[in-house]
């Protein structure tokens, strides 16, 4: 759900602005963290209207928490299953909005909500990740 580096990155890239058109189809969008090699990182998972070949897609938008300060912004388009009303999520990473440097990888996430669609959990897919969690924003 997250993307990692295999070493510590060292530049930049410019950052990429999401498309207004890709902003303004936002649904949902769910607040959290995840565990990856980097530590503990933000994670803003942001769920688009628009769906292609029967996959719903999303922006999942990663970056320092006070925890973790030296954690780069970044993000990128995932695609999947996203039942918003409680059941399960599985999303696959697609390509970079914003990648922090090449050593920084994308990764998916799967799990499931508990309490009607409020909240998720569950693990990041790939890499030596562990779990996350997002709860939605009002």
């Amino acid at each position: 759900m997250a993307v990692t580096f295999r070493e510590t990155p060292t530049r930049r890239t410019q950052e990429i602005e999401v498309p207004r058109s890709v902003s303004e189809n936002v649904i949902a969008e769910f607040k959290g963290n995840y565990a990856c090699p980097q530590g503990l990182t933000s994670l803003t998972l942001q769920i688009l209207a628009e769906s292609k070949g029967g996959l719903q897609q999303a922006i999942f938008n990663f970056g320092a928490l006070d925890v973790n300060p030296s954690v780069p912004t970044g993000s990128f388009i995932v695609a999947g299953r996203v039942d918003l009303n409680g059941g399960n999520i599985d999303l696959r990473p697609l390509r970079w909005l914003s990648q922090p440097s090449p050593e920084w990888l994308m990764v998916g996430l799967k799990g499931a909500s508990l309490d009607g669609g409020r909240s998720f959990s569950g693990k990041i897919v790939g890499f030596t990740c562990g779990n996350f969690v997002v709860v939605k924003v009002p």
